[in-house]
C-alpha cells in the first residue's frame, strides 16, 4: 500500500487492509505503527511492533531460477554469475543470502512470494518445492487468472496437483480450456497446488493469496469486483491465511503503483465488501474446517463456530445454476440463513438449494440447529 501519508492510510483502513508486504520506499513505517497496521518490510531499519514480518524477495523463482550458481548481490535479471541468459541459475543463493540477513533470532516471519515457478513448463516439483519449503515460514504466489494475456498457455503442460484434502477439490492448473482460464477457481486451485508443494517436507506454513485489484499486465485485462470477490472468496475456501492485493497498474487508462490512490475506477466496494466479511467472520475464518462435502459440483468450505455451522460455497468449476446442498447427519434445521443477503432458505428432507448465477458468484450460510 502507499503509506506515505496520513490520508493513504484512512482509504486504506476504510478498505479494510491491515497488512502492508513489501513496503515501499517512500513509506513511513512509523505511520503504519501509529495507525495499528502490520507491515512485512523488505528490511529491518526503523522497525518496532508494526513489523510482524519481513519480506525476502517477490518471485525469485522467475527471476533468478532454481539453482545455487553465484550471485552479484543486485535485484533483477542477468544478476547470476554466469548471468541468466548464459544459463545461470541463482535462485536458491539469492534465497539463503537474503535469509541470513535476517536472522531467525528476530522472531519474525519470513515471508517470500513466488510466480509462474508453480507450472510445471517452468521447473520440476521438486525444484519449486525447494523454494517453497526451504526459506520462509508465510508463503504467497502470484498468478493473476482474469488479467494475465499469457497465463492461459503458460499453464499449459503435464498434470501437476489432484484435489487433496477436506475442500480442495478443484483439481489442476494444466491445460485448461480459454473457458475454464478465466474463472475464481483457479485461484482457490493455486491455494491448493502451493499446500500441496508446502506440505511435501512434512511441514506447514500458512499459504497467502494474491488477488489483482486493476490491470496489472500492459496489455491485459481488468479485474471487476465481482471477480476480485469471487477470486478472493475461492481462495478462503481453499485454505488460504491471509489475502494480498496487487495494487500496480502496467496497464489500462490508470498506469500507476497504487490504483486504490489514484484510479477512479479500481473496485473499491468489491475490496471493502470482501474485507469487511473478512473481518466479521475471523474467528470463524481462523477455526478448524470439517471434511464434508455437501455436493460435487459445490466447492464449499464447513467450519462450526459459536454453536453454529457456517458454509462458505461456490459453483465448483464455474459449474453455475442451481445446486443442492446435502447437511451432515444430525444436523437437524428448518431454515438456512444467506449471511449479507437478507434472506434465508427452507430445508427439506436435510437438503436446501441455492442459485450460483456466475462462475464468481459465492454465498455464505449460518446454519444454527435446533
Amino acid at each position: 500500500m502507499r503509506a506515505a501519508s496520513q490520508s493513504d492510510l484512512q482509504l486504506y483502513k476504510s478498505l479494510g487492509f491491515n497488512l502492508d508486504v513489501a513496503v515501499e520506499s517512500n513509506a513511513s513505517i512509523p505511520l503504519l505503527r501509529a495507525n495499528g497496521m502490520f507491515a512485512f518490510p523488505l528490511d529491518v531499519k526503523n522497525v518496532g511492533a508494526e513489523t510482524v514480518g519481513l519480506t525476502l524477495v517477490d518471485e525469485a523463482d522467475m527471476k533468478y531460477r532454481a539453482g545455487a550458481d553465484r550471485w552479484t548481490g543486485k535485484d533483477g535479471w542477468n544478476t547470476c554469475v554466469p548471468i541468466q541468459d548464459k544459463g545461470g541459475r541463482c535462485g536458491y543463493t539469492v534465497m539463503s543470502t537474503l535469509l541470513r540477513g535476517h536472522p531467525a533470532t528476530e522472531g519474525r516471519l519470513r515471508y517470500a512470494n513466488y510466480g509462474k515457478g508453480i507450472f510445471p513448463g517452468w521447473m520440476s516439483e521438486i525444484d519449486f518445492a525447494r523454494f517453497v519449503n526451504d526459506f520462509t515460514n508465510v508463503v504467497s504466489d502470484d498468478l493473476y487468472w482474469y488479467t494475465d494475456p499469457s497465463i492461459c498457455v503458460d499453464a499449459q503442460g503435464p498434470t501437476i496437483i489432484k484435489g487433496s484434502g477436506p475442500v480442495s477439490r478443484y483439481t489442476s492448473l494444466h491445460d485448461l480450456l480459454p473457458s475454464e482460464c478465466r474463472r475464481s477457481a483457479n485461484y482457490g486451485a493455486v491455494v491448493d497446488r502451493m499446500r500441496k508443494i508446502d506440505s511435501l517436507d512434512g511441514k506447514f506454513q500458512p499459504v497467502y493469496a494474491f488477488v489483482e485489484a486493476g490491470t496489472p499486465a500492459d496489455g491485459g485485462g481488468t479485474i471487476t469486483g465481482p471477480q476480485l470477490e469471487g477470486a478472493v472468496m475461492s481462495s478462503l475456501i481453499h485454505g488460504a491465511a491471509g489475502i494480498l492485493y496487487f495494487k500496480h497498474n502496467f496497464g489500462g487508462p490508470c498506469v500507476t503503483n497504487d490504483v486504490f490512490v489514484d484510479c477512479p475506477s479500481a473496485p473499491k466496494e468489491s475490496t471493502s465488501r470482501i474485507n469487511g466479511y473478512i473481518r466479521e467472520l475471523a474467528p470463524v475464518l481462523n477455526s478448524q474446517s470439517v471434511d464434508y462435502s455437501f455436493d460435487p459440483d459445490v466447492d464449499s468450505m464447513l467450519k462450526w463456530h459459536g454453536g453454529a455451522a457456517y458454509v462458505f460455497a461456490m459453483a465448483h468449476q464455474g459449474k453455475i445454476g442451481r445446486r443442492t446442498f446435502v447437511l451432515p447427519p444430525g444436523l437437524h434445521v428448518k431454515t438456512v440463513s444467506v449471511m449479507h443477503e437478507n434472506r434465508s432458505l427452507p430445508v427439506r428432507g436435510g437438503k436446501f438449494s441455492d442459485s450460483f448465477e456466475n462462475e464468481f458468484t459465492y454465498h455464505i450460510y449460518r446454519i444454527v440447529p435446533r
